[in-house]
């Protein structure tokens, strides 16, 4: 059994593997349109698109006349691209600073805007790399001279770290310690363009503003080639909007937005999670009016939105909260001795709601009361 075991382990590591290479390739992406979709991603206007890719056009020729003139090939070309860079076009780290526009007007980075112009270098020279992605942060890999080596892109001596370096024309030797970041994966040259639109999408969803960030998610998705991860990640979003909805009060127009997006893209658990919210609200609503068949109204318009399993509960409690109803008013006719008027009323009870256990004791009641009287 343990073979067995062992064998199908090893069955979905190799065919995970396998996925993961297909999708890189399928994402891989040429030196200029990874700029030109890293430009789109940052939201730079299409009139100024040229402009930019002409500046980065110009600094890869300098690079690579660079390389020429001083010999360099191989490790020495890839490390000096982080040498080239850190000269004069990386100057000041941002954490949220992921737009290429950003980076080649101000110098301001961070770990995806450097990681893409280091990538756009890199294959710029010929040399084989890949974006890498961790939670949090993204790098660069190259494969060069017969093995793998990293490169931080947000520091100057971040090629290779794990070892010394020495500045040149200096006795100084700087050390950038190697981390073991959990669960970092090679990605393809499009999931790393598209790195920026999610950050600008975090940016906006931290402000609870997911409605606007909505078309940039679908904007990723596309990149991508419209994968499983990024549907859904744009899932997440349309979640996320779904629940600004509920926090401003706006239940009626929250569904309408979730029916919308559901057509669109489908739901997920969150997605579900968050629409019942609205429907509670508006459930509570309903009960407090002691409107209990618009209520059972409201239940069935929303069945395509929510698995009946979900409404159940609401059905039920509106229900035995309908039949309270009516038995507090069946209640006073028949003390007045109203009997024909309870038994109309209790009966059509029945009726509506079905065969409710106080309704159907109210009625045997007013029965035994006109039977005995008779």
């Amino acid at each position: 059994m343990k073979k067995i075991f062992y064998f199908f382990v090893l069955y979905f590591l190799i065919f995970t593997l396998q996925a993961q290479n297909l999708s890189i390739i399928e994402g891989k992406l040429s030196a200029e349109d990874l700029v030109l979709e890293a430009l789109k991603a940052s939201g730079t206007s299409e009139d100024k698109i040229p402009d930019y890719l002409l500046k980065l056009e110009s600094l890869s020729e300098t690079f690579l006349a660079d390389l020429k003139r001083e010999n360099l090939f191989g490790e020495e070309a890839a490390e000096y691209a982080l040498t080239f860079l850190y000269a004069d076009t990386l100057f000041a780290y941002q954490m949220n600073q992921t737009c290429l526009d950003v980076l080649l007007d101000s110098k301001i980075y961070n770990c995806v805007s450097s990681t893409v112009i280091t990538l756009y270098l890199l294959k710029k020279a010929g040399i084989e790399c890949y974006g890498i992605e961790a939670p949090g942060h993204s790098f660069v890999e190259v494969d060069i001279d017969g093995k793998t080596v990293r490169v931080e892109t947000t520091n100057p001596f971040g090629y290779n770290p794990g070892t010394k370096k020495t500045v040149e024309n200096s006795n100084s030797r700087y050390y950038v310690k190697a981390i073991n970041y959990r669960n970092a994966k090679r990605v393809s040259d499009r999931r790393i363009a598209a790195l920026i639109y999610n950050n600008r999408v975090a940016t906006l969803t931290n402000s609870r503003k997911s409605q606007e960030a909505l078309p940039l998610a679908v904007e990723a998705y596309n990149l991508q080639l419209q994968s499983d991860e990024s549907l859904s990640y744009l899932r997440s979003i349309g979640s996320n909007a779904i629940s600004e909805y509920v926090d401003r009060r706006k239940f009626f127009e929250g569904l309408d937005y979730a029916r919308e997006f559901k057509v669109s893209w489908g739901f997920s658990k969150d997605c579900i999670t968050n629409t019942e919210s609205l429907v509670s609200w508006i459930v509570r609503d309903y009960t407090k009016a002691k409107e209990y068949d618009e209520c059972l109204s409201f239940l069935d318009s929303v069945t395509d939105l929510l698995p009946e399993s979900n409404l159940q509960k609401y059905r039920t409690t509106t229900v035995k909260n309908a039949c309270v109803g009516v038995h507090n008013k069946v209640a006073p006719l028949f003390n007045s001795g109203r009997y024909e008027e309870a038994l109309e009323l209790v009966t059509s009870g029945i009726e509506k709601y079905g065969e409710d256990k106080t309704l159907l004791k109210d009625l045997n009641l007013i029965k035994s009361v006109m039977e005995t009287e008779e």
